[in-house]
């Protein structure tokens, strides 16, 4: 429920006329969003994007920072605990995911009932998983025999609610492609969140500490999504409006079932195959290592589901706009990966400490694990912004059962570390279906797809240059300062050799213009604050 900037579609729901002229909605009016101009779409989409990046970003370095801290205060055990209560939120939320955010967001001419019927729905599931939990709180703490995680899963119930009352707002942002306001919701919170964390961290010293942290990232998000939009919940619900958001959640629901069991079932199984505390290292690392899935794959879908939907009518400019970000999305995806791959582990090791370092030594394969995971996310806005959901549904239905079928021999085998092979195991196997999806929804061949992917490729290649280059100079003390700065210099000279090669490469493959692109957002983003300035001094 994030979102980017290119047509307004609600800019009041206080009962003005529509603004056909600009696509804006009012209650009780509907929202007709009028046609962009190509060059207007695709651009305001990748400055979007920028938008949304930058906020998940921002957002992931506060949530790093904060786990970073914690875990020098709290052990394995206390993040395993959380993380078994996030677990069994994941789990019950799953099954009742109506997918209404997204068919907000596909459906052409939306109405303000349509929002209102969709709130109430989701206040009603943040209920029911509220409920659920409560009830169930009892017998997952016998599970793991841990009496401690009764207390623990009450919390996390009693503030499903509050996430429940959440404006529209979000989902209004996202179709309205208003990231810069996301970007404000999304930080503005998490930086509440990491305040409270670390102080209660210092006084608490236990599990506590990470729920109280919860709580207060769940009601500065509250408040943020009241203040940031003027949009203000109506008793109105629809029941033909339901039924119709139904249809299109029912297979969404499907996917996320799947999607569960990929990001959720190989750390669910290693809790229960080797206890509380292996699922705090596996979470651990997770939480480093699949940033490519768990967060530029939510970029991915939420800027360009919009988009793609603006012109999911007109397969050609749909099959070019595909091509012109899928480029982008494979350069990102590619290079942070490798970046992860070959720089996290040490710099986990020098920050979190001696008792983190089994879980350090799973970072590159979850890693490898994250970036195919989110390479596959590229297709999901496609088939959701064309009304093929179904696609989505049968990749990851492959994908789960693979896994599934990998996850017990792989563990016997590799112990945590088989878990993500098993993830991989999956993803290769269900690359088919993500190529007939693509196939489907656009005009693209595989040769306009792989051109897209060649000059990331070639940019991955100068990263490993430079890191083994980087790994022949010896520190001789390998925990002190000058090795750590090292280090993050070496990290920073292959980020800059990996955007220098693609940006020679893509001269010679003109048909892949991403990094073009990205350049001339942030010229023209850098140019407008300029003149922003300029006005307001002369002001």
């Amino acid at each position: 429920m994030r979102g980017v900037h290119v047509t307004k579609v609600f800019e009041t729901l206080k009962g003005e006329e529509m603004q056909a002229s600009r696509g804006v909605a009012c209650p009780g009016g509907r929202a007709d969003g009028v046609a962009i101009a190509g060059n207007d779409l695709g651009q305001r989409t990748l400055a979007g994007g920028a938008w949304l990046l930058a906020s998940q970003l921002t957002l992931k370095g506060i949530n790093l920072v904060q786990v970073t801290i914690l875990a020098r205060f709290l052990d394995a055990k206390a993040f395993g605990l959380m993380d078994i209560g996030n677990l069994f939120i994941f789990f019950v939320g799953v099954f009742t995911f109506t997918g209404f955010q997204f068919a907000i967001i596909q459906k052409p001419n939306l109405e303000s009932d349509d929002v209102h019927t969709a709130w109430w729905v989701l206040l009603g599931r943040s209920i029911v998983i509220a409920m659920t939990l409560a009830f169930l709180a009892k017998p997952i703490a016998n599970l793991y025999r841990s009496p401690e995680l009764v207390p623990i899963l009450l919390a996390l119930a009693f503030m499903q609610p509050i996430l429940g009352l959440v404006s529209a707002s979000p989902i209004l942002f996202q179709r309205n492609m208003e990231y810069h306001k996301i970007f404000k919701l999304d930080v503005g919170s998490g930086a509440v969140g990491l305040i409270v964390g670390i102080i209660a961290a210092l006084i608490l010293r236990n599990v506590w500490a990470l729920i109280l942290a919860f709580l207060a990232t769940s009601v500065s998000y509250l408040l943020l999504s009241y203040m940031l939009h003027p949009y203000r919940p109506r008793w109105r619900f629809d029941g033909a409006r339901f039924r119709a958001f139904s249809h299109y959640g029912g297979w969404i629901l499907g996917s996320s079932i799947f999607s569960f069991a990929l990001c959720q079932g190989p750390g669910a199984f290693g809790s229960v195959m080797f206890g509380v505390a292996a699922l705090g290292l596996y979470q651990m690392a997770a939480r480093f290592a699949q940033f490519p899935y768990n967060y530029l794959s939510e970029v991915i879908r939420s800027a360009l589901m919009p988009a793609y939907s603006q012109i999911q009518g007109d397969k050609d400019r749909l099959s070019k706009a595909f091509l012109r970000t899928i480029g982008l999305a494979f350069t990102l995806i590619t290079g942070i990966t490798t970046l992860v791959v070959l720089g996290l582990p040490r710099l986990l090791t020098l920050s979190l400490g001696a008792r983190w370092i089994e879980s350090v030594s799973l970072v590159p394969v979850l890693a490898v694990a994250g970036g195919g995971q989110a390479l596959l996310r590229t297709g999901y806005p496609l088939y959701l912004a064309t009304g093929r959901p179904s696609f989505q549904f049968a990749l990851d239905l492959v994908q789960t059962v693979i896994m599934i079928g990998l996850l017990f021999p792989l563990a016997k085998l590799f112990a945590l570390a088989g878990l993500p092979f098993a993830m991989i195991g999956g993803m290769v196997c269900s690359l088919p279906i993500w190529w007939l999806g693509i196939r489907k929804c656009t005009t693209c061949t595989f040769k306009d797809v792989f051109i897209q992917f060649v000059p990331a490729a070639i940019g991955m290649g100068a990263i490993m240059v430079v890191f083994f280059i980087g790994q022949v100079v010896t520190i001789s003390h390998a925990a002190s300062v000058i090795s750590i700065i090292w280090h993050l210099g070496l990290i920073g000279a292959s980020a800059f050799a990996f955007f220098k090669t693609i940006d020679i490469a893509q001269h010679f493959v003109p048909e892949y213009s991403a990094l073009t692109d990205l350049k001339s957002i942030f010229r023209k983003r850098g140019q407008r604050s300029y003149r922003q300035l300029r006005k307001t001094a002369d002001n």
